[in-house]
């Protein structure tokens, strides 16, 4: 259980599994989940894509939406879904 209030914002990226998501399930915790190219495997095989989450203490939708607008177009560089309890 956390008992430390932020006084930033920030922002972890870790690889997406159920411990992960049982850790960081508290209130105020916002989890995203977004899918990307797996780097390290396109050599091999290619088009290989990397589940990972996106943990943080502010709502990164709401904060990037003016980014994500400008710069997407459509064609996301990778797939975005928020966990449930963040609907």
């Amino acid at each position: 259980r956390c008992h430390c209030v932020a006084k930033a914002l920030w922002l972890l990226s870790y690889n997406d599994c159920d411990t992960i998501r049982a850790l960081y399930s508290v209130p105020g915790i916002y989890i995203e989940k977004i899918e990307r190219l797996n780097n390290m495997a396109q050599r091999y095989d290619p088009g290989n894509m990397y589940q990972e989450l996106l943990i943080s203490n502010y709502d990164t939708w709401v904060t990037l939406s003016p980014w994500r607008r400008r710069n997407c177009c459509g064609h996301l560089p990778w797939t975005s879904t928020l966990s449930s309890r963040q609907r």
